[in-house]
């Protein structure tokens, strides 16, 4: 039981860092489309626990073209970035101490993927409901979100090692430590959007909920499947309490310093004509 507590505290701390760190790469994607569309970098409002938005002044109108561009530029960005990370990570890091920044990989590239896969038909605001309304098809995200879905669960089981989890662990404990750590961390979120963004509330409900029920689906095919998958490509990593006391730790660095003021870090542009602010 000690052990097992062990790996959910480790995970839901790393986590907590690695989800932050993500939400801001997804927020960083988008200022960076603007720089380069725009000429002036954004400025960055973000919160650790209720996500951010980057606002823009630009003296000239922008094409829908690059308008698709801006509004999708977190989930590209994101789901780039992800996916190198972990790979760059499964081949030269195989320690527990590089567990946090795996998870921002996968985190990076699973929630941008499951935006693109079902926002259309879900959601009522976003980056994809953005996309689509200057013209790009729903079949078009919804087929890449399903492709870059696919690419995630494969990451997935080739991460699950760093989180102390392989083949030989029950389908118990791999949700236990998994969707345990997660729906903790779910309900803190959810519990500060009440109090600071209530408008916004039955969105983040809607997508904590679809990423519950994907992880609880990646886990059984990673538990079930693998025989007729893909396969782990070493055993569980052996995590200790060293390990889980570094995780807190930065987690609560990159907490502070990301929720460091009511709207978190600014990157501030200078002003111009028209204003547009990307969620």
């Amino acid at each position: 039981m000690l052990e097992l507590i062990k790996l959910v505290v480790f995970f839901f701390s790393s986590s907590v860092f690695a989800f932050s760190i993500s939400l801001f790469l997804h927020e960083f994607g988008h200022a960076i489309f603007v720089y380069f569309i725009t000429g002036f970098f954004p400025q960055i409002r973000f919160n650790p626990l209720s996500g951010g938005s980057v606002l823009y002044n630009v003296i000239d109108p922008i094409s829908a073209f690059y308008k698709t561009l801006i509004s999708g530029g977190g989930i590209i960005f994101g789901i780039a970035l992800g996916i190198i990370i972990v790979l760059f990570t499964l081949r030269f890091f195989r320690s527990p101490w590089a567990t946090p920044f795996i998870l921002i990989g996968f985190i990076s590239t699973g929630v941008n993927s499951i935006m693109l896969f079902v926002s259309p038909f879900i959601f009522n605001l976003g980056d994809v409901i953005k996309i689509n309304s200057l013209g790009v098809p729903i079949y078009v995200t919804f087929l890449a979100g399903g492709v870059f879905l696919y690419i995630s669960l494969i990451l997935f089981i080739y991460c699950m090692p760093y989180f102390g989890l392989d083949d030989s662990c029950s389908l118990k404990k791999k949700c236990a430590v998994i969707l345990g750590s997660v729906s903790i961390y779910s309900i803190i979120i959810l519990a500060n959007t009440a109090v600071v963004q209530k408008e916004k509330l039955l969105y983040y409900s809607n997508l904590i909920i679809l990423i519950l029920l994907t992880l609880l689906l990646g886990i059984s095919i990673a538990h079930y499947g693998q025989k007729h998958f893909v396969k782990m490509r070493m055993k569980a990593l052996k995590i200790k309490w060293i390990h889980l006391s570094y995780s807190l730790l930065l987690s609560i660095i990159v907490f502070v310093m990301l929720g460091i003021n009511k709207h978190g870090p600014r990157l501030i542009m200078p002003v111009s004509h028209t204003s547009s602010r990307i969620n």
